[in-house]
């Protein structure tokens, strides 16, 4: 480790590592926008599955809409602005 540290220098393994930990995130983040688009798209060809699963009708009561409609919409500007904020 040393014989790498004294080749790159200090500063730049510093920038290298940090540049490392940013990239992780992003692609978390890509991961997570990637897996929420086709519950959303189910949710939006078949809103009776709100009701049907556990995970949707939870989030159904937390957000409290007044009807299926009323929750896609929501949701799908949770996830324009989730992609928006992962770009900026």
């Amino acid at each position: 480790m040393s014989y790498v540290i004294s080749i790159i220098g200090k500063k730049n393994l510093l920038l290298f590592l940090a540049i490392l930990i940013f990239n992780t995130f992003q692609i978390i983040l890509d991961i997570l926008s990637i897996g929420l688009i086709l519950p959303i798209l189910t949710a939006i060809v078949n809103q009776e599955i709100i009701f049907e699963q556990k995970y949707f009708f939870i989030l159904y009561q937390i957000i409290n809409s007044t009807d299926p409609n009323d929750f896609l919409k929501k949701l799908l500007l949770f996830l324009f602005f989730y992609i928006q904020l992962k770009y900026f």
